[in-house]
């Protein structure tokens, strides 16, 4: 019963993760966030900031789990070609249906966007799910390594990756040619190690709710004042403009310890059965909210259907942003619950076809070959 609430409060805190990358979207794409440099900012911009202070830890949550629970679950090439097969199904799927529906926004109705949604991996339709798919395909490379390192060795490795992508881009005040943001495979495994040695070795700075919010808290607070600070001394100086936006990127060192807080506030909470079952249920279509919302047919398209253009003060923008949260986050696990149901049909009707069977069988035989890994 444990193991069972355990994993369904990482589960609320996927789901959670998942609803802050909608979150930021919608601030984002929806044209409401303001330059923090901005001579005047208003409060609608200002509420926006603060939001996006305390969402811009999703994005890294999911490179996390990802850690967290592959770690143990191992490599399957099963796994693999049904994540690439998920990806495509909603490629193709909403890259057909967002320009039928007058959605298409930013982009062209072209060869390039047919190619895009056609090879979604290889064209970097969705970036996140390239950079899942790349380090998924190099496990069976990674993971014997990390199971066999001890703790020390293991905090030491980790140590250095995060000096070297992390704290040393926090530090310097200029930007690094190597510095990609996060938004890469190499960033993803940086935190996919974090969650990994999380799993294995535990983390005591974490180990209670109070230290975990203290860590998500003091760190929400640090961004806000480092980005203000910056500001004031661009606006007295002229200088520094360039820097301010770090601090709200993936792999700024403070975003990594916020990312950390607040796994393990999820971490500690206890959940009751009934509400963590049904959590466990919703969660394993969470990944459908993005595949759909920020499919390249729509992702320009649904802000505006969604009252981002009616954003006038802070209240009616919260109000907004959660109906917007809501109805994307519901819609996206439902069609991938219906994605999984046909993908499920299709599978137990192509099992007896001879061809499909055979190349089935040899998929599970090679999983096999590959264990525990």
């Amino acid at each position: 019963m444990e193991k069972t609430k355990r994993m369904s409060n990482l589960d609320l805190y996927r789901c959670v993760a998942m609803m802050f990358v909608v979150v930021l979207h919608y601030l984002g794409k929806g044209d409401i966030l303001q330059p923090v440099e901005s001579a005047e900012l208003t409060a609608v911009s200002v509420t926006a900031r603060i939001l996006e202070t305390f969402a811009i830890v999703a994005v890294n949550s999911y490179m996390l789990l990802s850690g967290y629970f592959l770690v143990e679950s191992g490599f399957k090439l099963r796994k693999l070609i049904g994540l690439v097969l998920q990806v495509w199904s909603f490629s193709v799927a909403f890259g057909v249906i967002g320009p039928l529906l007058g959605m298409l926004r930013e982009a062209n109705l072209d060869t390039h966007y047919v190619l895009t949604i056609l090879f979604p991996v290889t064209m970097v339709h969705y970036w996140f799910m390239t950079a899942y798919v790349i380090l998924f395909a190099m496990l069976p490379f990674i993971l014997p390594t990390i199971k066999k390192m001890d703790k020390n060795h293991f905090r030491v490795a980790i140590w250095v990756v995060l000096i070297i992508f992390s704290v040393l881009k926090t530090v310097v005040p200029f930007r690094l040619e190597s510095d990609a943001k996060g938004y890469d495979a190499l960033w993803y495994f940086c935190m996919f190690l974090v969650g990994a040695y999380i799993r294995r070795f535990g983390l005591k700075s974490i180990n209670t709710m109070k230290k975990s919010l203290i860590i998500y808290f003091v760190s929400v607070a640090l961004i806000l004042c480092e980005a203000f600070i910056f500001r004031a001394v661009n606006l007295k100086t002229g200088s520094l403009s360039f820097i301010i936006s770090y601090m709200y990127e993936y792999n700024h060192f403070l975003v990594v310890l916020e990312t950390i807080g607040l796994f393990g506030i999820f971490q500690n909470m206890t959940l009751p059965e009934k509400a963590g079952d049904c959590i466990s249920r919703i969660a394993p279509y969470s990944l459908g909210v993005y595949l759909f919302h920020e499919n390249i047919g729509v992702r320009y398209g649904w802000e505006m259907r969604l009252f981002a253009y009616r954003v006038t003060n802070p209240a009616n923008l919260i109000a907004f942003m959660l109906i917007a949260v809501l109805v994307l986050f519901v819609m996206g696990v439902c069609f991938d619950w219906l994605r999984k149901k046909i993908f499920d049909f299709l599978h137990k009707w192509l099992c007896h076809v001879r061809f499909y069977k055979k190349i089935y069988g040899s998929v599970l035989r090679i999983d096999e070959g590959f264990g525990e890994i």
